[in-house]
């Protein structure tokens, strides 16, 4: 029978921690639905200056970014909302922390308020989940970060 010394015990291979068991406090989960908005409302003014030329360009005549600015505009409210009404949840369930990936709420709520308003729920949707991916990569990497200086 052959050694294999080259292996380590179980004992010593460290766990890698894995995105979803990832915990956070309520002032994270506050900064980060706030993040959330602020790169989508950028994500929202770049595509309203710059989607019309592609779009007339390209003939994608299912996409439309008529209302967009308006709609980010009016999501800032939801924001406010969620930021006041997050903590009265918390307190009433007496959560201390969260796991970091209940954050997609947020870009599901605003495609739901995207249904009720007249834009564009392909484009709510691609940007909405494209500012929440940077924002859960900023957090990964800063949790990383930290992890490795520990």
């Amino acid at each position: 029978m052959q050694k294999y010394s080259h292996i380590a015990p179980i004992e010593e291979i460290e766990e890698d921690t894995q995105f979803w068991d990832i915990q956070s406090s309520l002032k994270v989960l506050l900064i980060n639905i706030f993040s959330i908005q602020v790169v989508f409302y950028i994500l929202t003014t770049l595509t309203s200056v710059f989607a019309n030329q592609i779009i007339s360009t390209l003939n994608l005549s299912f996409v439309s970014t008529q209302g967009l600015s308006y709609f980010a505009t009016n999501m800032w409210s939801i924001t406010f909302v969620f930021l006041l009404c997050i903590p009265i949840y918390i307190k009433l369930k007496k959560v201390v922390n969260y796991p970091l990936y209940l954050m997609a709420l947020y870009p599901v709520t605003l495609l739901l308020f995207s249904f009720k308003n007249s834009v564009s729920s392909l484009v709510v949707l691609v940007l909405a989940f494209l500012s929440l991916l940077i924002v859960y990569a900023v957090n990964y990497f800063q949790f990383k970060q930290r992890e490795t200086q520990c």
